[in-house]
């Protein structure tokens, strides 16, 4: 065992040196963070106020406020103490000042803290506690890392910083193209900017860098002036999904059974999906669900809802309500409609209870809402759909290059 070699299996070209087994207490001098006077403390940065106040906290990396004076002026590393989030390795390289048991790590001889940021992160650490988690100086001293030649450390620092800022930038442009739409959504349902009809140019305004689809945004009165309607103009059926015991029909393979776990952000989701058998799908006609029908929460987070695409078509649900539609409306747009602020008003006059919120089909039958012409509600249904598609799109790149990070940190580390 002695003479097992410690080399990564991913491993950049141009290093063939094995790894050192190394105690973290012969890399760093560990010491912890204490107490700071309130007269040190701003919450907010000025120029008298410049140095930041770290702590045991995963949010923004442990920033606590901003201090006048700072404790630690070299390149060092930062490990929650305490908490929930115990272990967390950041590396710091300005001016600060740490706080209550956040440690500090501070080197003894040359290395590459950003890899000793992502190396200290690998580690399992295994803190015995009845009470609040604690890891302490002299428990972190104790833990062993496998160490590779300075230049290796920087190859590496650096090429896990580009992904990590890959990552980040893709965050970046999707948070603008959520507030882009949420803008929008609103500028849409207050009638302060119209569609067009038979344009197939770009959007008017959007996100640099992001492509949104097709749909074109302009002041114009070529469809005809909304129309304010109840919901069960457009809708004339609206009725419960099942409610009661499901429990002895349940499958591993057969109908999809959708619950309110399912629906969320316009959207059916799959995960945690429930499958009953034929015999009570059958028995459950009110609850069968046909393309383009609206499932909406009646109990709880009232409101989420979603359209039923064909995937789900043939369906069933539990304590759903249903909404059929005549041919005078795109589903879909009422859905949209329902996220806006306005819809989010309109359902939380109907809300009933205190603790549990709840809603009643009679109530959704009665919201009085405006409707464009069929035509305008495809186009806002259609652009709306095309950031979405864009936002998903985000979202799955974000995954994929966060799996990818996990999978080189498990292969380019001993």
């Amino acid at each position: 065992m002695d003479n097992v070699k410690l080399v990564p299996e991913l491993r950049f070209p141009g290093f063939d040196d094995d790894w050192k087994k190394v105690n973290l207490s012969k890399v760093f001098n560990i010491t912890a963070g204490g107490d700071i006077k309130k007269s040190h403390v701003s919450h907010i940065k000025t120029s008298e106020f410049p140095y930041p106040i770290y702590a045991n906290a995963e949010k923004a990396k442990g920033l606590y406020g901003f201090s006048n004076i700072f404790k630690v002026n070299e390149n060092v590393i930062t490990v929650t103490g305490r908490g929930v989030n115990i272990g967390i390795a950041h590396a710091r390289d300005h001016k600060f000042y740490p706080i209550v048991r956040l440690l500090i790590l501070k080197p003894k001889h040359d290395i590459d803290i950003v890899f000793f940021e992502y190396l200290i992160n690998q580690i399992n650490l295994f803190i015995e506690s009845t009470g609040v988690p604690q890891l302490t100086a002299p428990q972190l001293s104790t833990y062993s890392v496998n160490e590779p030649t300075l230049r290796e450390q920087q190859k590496i620092a650096n090429f896990l910083t580009a992904v990590d800022k890959r990552i980040g930038l893709l965050k970046q442009k999707k948070t603008a193209l959520e507030t882009y739409k949420k803008g929008l959504m609103q500028k849409i349902f207050n009638q302060e900017i119209r569609f067009k009809p038979d344009s197939n140019s770009p959007l008017s305004r959007g996100v640099r860098g992001v492509s949104t689809g097709v749909c074109s945004i302009q002041n114009s009165n070529n469809y005809p002036d909304w129309e304010e309607k109840s919901f069960i103009s457009s809708f004339p059926v609206v009725t419960n999904g099942f409610v009661g015991t499901a429990t002895p029909h349940y499958r591993e393979t057969g109908i999809c059974y959708i619950q309110g776990k399912n629906i969320k952000k316009n959207s059916i989701n799959n995960k945690g999906m429930i499958f009953i058998n034929d015999e009570f799908h059958t028995k459950q006609k009110n609850s069968q669900l046909k393309e383009n029908d609206i499932l909406m929460v009646q109990s709880g987070h009232v409101g989420e809802c979603a359209v039923v695409s064909k995937d789900y078509e043939d369906s069933n649900c539990h304590a759903l309500l249903i909404a059929k539609p005549n041919n005078s409306s795109d589903s879909k747009f009422i859905t949209y409609y329902f996220y806006s602020f306005l819809g989010r008003k309109s359902i939380w006059k109907i809300s009933i209870g205190n603790t549990v919120k709840h809603i009643l089909a009679s109530d959704l039958k009665k919201i009085q809402l405006s409707f464009p012409s069929l035509q305008e509600q495809q186009k806002i249904a259609d652009c709306l759909s095309a950031i979405d598609q864009s936002i998903n799109q985000l979202t799955k790149q974000i995954n994929q290059t966060t799996q990818f990070k996990k999978g080189l940190l498990q292969r380019m580390f001993v």
